[in-house]
């Protein structure tokens, strides 16, 4: 059902600073229902009978002044897309990276405001937002160093990473409070005199050689410093580094330099890429997450608008998903010549005002006698319901207060989970492992 003119009845006159709903879909879809969001940003349930197929878009005018499009990490461990979107207030929101199923930490980098939160990793695309509202994706490289008058140079091999890398790894307050506790560290405690964290070009900075903890991590963070973690191999450079400073004669006064390529101002991981300069480029590697027909979240984009989409799947009668082949033919049938995928699977989440519209594929069980989350339900499995994925992070629309006239957007009857019900996780879901 379409719903154009409810909003031109609400807003009368007023209604030119709306956008009128855009028709255009991907071939062999029909439009099934269209809500202008706010200026420049539309949303559209396409259908398709043929498998059957659902699909959840979001549209959004690049050049809009009254949206923009963000990351947001999420706050703990994992978070829901909906938390996530009702904590910045956002107009729209899909799910973000792949995660670790130990630790819950994304597996590409975080950046937000221009600020790094999580480096980037090799061999793990990046979609990235410019401070114009540009999109991009690609392979996002980060480094950084610490130079210590006439002692040398430590390289840095990771920036806040939980599971620290074998080599040196910094810890900034972006991080939390403490370094996480690890057998076997050294840890150095630095204040920062000027220390720029943006994600972009070579950057310097100063910092101060405070205390060395030798031991067993967990280092508290302060709140005008870094910690600079070394484990495996780094153990043995961060701990000369700091019996060679304790003698320098030139003082301990260190240079920071980190270093990003290319320039970029919101970024989450994501992968692999499905359209480049208008073509498919979906590997051919015959994977489940390349060939099986899996409910997706992915992202595409021209040179005026991007698509934030999640596909529904894994529900037959309703929707069974979209191999990535078919993901790409999608994006570009929207008009988008660029498109990532983004984590899938019961991950594949959508929010309009911190509501899922969508129908994730997780569902809570009843099984053996217990209640269980899973991706895939068994024979003989009673399921009680669908569940939302607690995920890594989200790439948000944000910034429209006209959103008020379109609340009670319904979505999904989602279960809110009884108290020590796990959540299904990406090792039970092949569309939801990088």
């Amino acid at each position: 059902m379409v719903l154009v003119g409810v909003v031109a009845s609400l807003l009368g006159a007023g209604g030119a600073l709306w956008s009128p709903v855009h028709a255009q879909s991907a071939a062999g879809y029909q439009l099934d229902e269209a809500r202008v969001l706010a200026p420049g940003v539309e949303y559209q349930r396409l259908v398709r009978s043929d498998g059957p197929v659902v699909a959840h878009v979001v549209r959004v005018q690049q050049s809009s002044p009254s949206v923009r499009q963000q990351t947001v990490p999420s706050n703990r461990r994992s978070e829901q897309t909906s938390q996530m979107c009702q904590r910045v207030g956002c107009i729209a929101a899909i799910n973000g990276d792949f995660y670790q199923p130990s630790t819950g930490e994304p597996v590409g980098g975080i950046a937000h405001a221009g600020r790094t939160l999580l480096s980037p990793v090799p061999h793990h695309d990046q979609l990235s937002v410019s401070a114009a509202g540009g999109l991009a994706a690609g392979p996002v490289t980060w480094s950084g160093s610490l130079s210590l008058s006439g002692l040398g140079e430590l390289k840095i091999d990771a920036l806040n990473r939980k599971g620290a890398v074998d080599g040196v790894t910094l810890y900034t307050p972006d991080y939390g409070a403490a370094t996480p506790a690890t057998s076997s560290s050294a840890e150095l405690v630095l204040r920062t005199l000027d220390l720029p964290l943006s994600l972009g070009p070579a950057r310097t900075g100063l910092v101060e050689l405070v205390t060395m903890n030798d031991g067993s991590g967990g280092t508290a963070i302060p709140p005008d410093g870094v910690v600079l973690a070394g484990k495996g191999t780094g153990t043995v450079s961060v701990r000369e580094l700091w019996q060679r400073s304790k003698g320098n004669l030139l003082g301990s006064t260190a240079l920071f330099q980190l270093q990003t390529s290319p320039a970029l101002f919101e970024s989450i991981g994501g992968g692999p890429i499905l359209l480049k300069g208008g073509q498919v480029a979906v590997p051919t590697d015959g994977s489940s997450l390349v060939a099986g027909r899996h409910p997706r979240t992915m992202v595409g984009w021209n040179q005026t608008h991007s698509f934030l989409v999640a596909v529904d799947g894994r529900q037959p009668g309703y929707s069974t998903g979209l191999t990535l082949v078919e993901a790409a033919n999608f994006l570009a049938g929207l008009g988008a010549t660029e498109g990532i995928n983004l984590d899938g699977g019961g991950s594949s989440t959508l929010v309009l005002n911190g509501a899922v519209v969508n129908r994730p594929s997780d569902r809570l069980v009843l099984r053996g006698g217990s209640e269980q989350v899973v991706a895939f339900p068994r024979a003989g499995d009673m399921v009680v319901g669908p569940v939302e994925r607690p995920v890594a992070n989200a790439m948000a629309v944000v910034g429209a207060p006209q959103l008020s006239l379109l609340e009670g957007l319904v979505g999904p009857d989602l279960l809110n989970l009884p108290p020590g019900v796990g959540v299904a996780g990406p090792r039970q879901d092949p569309a939801s492992r990088p």
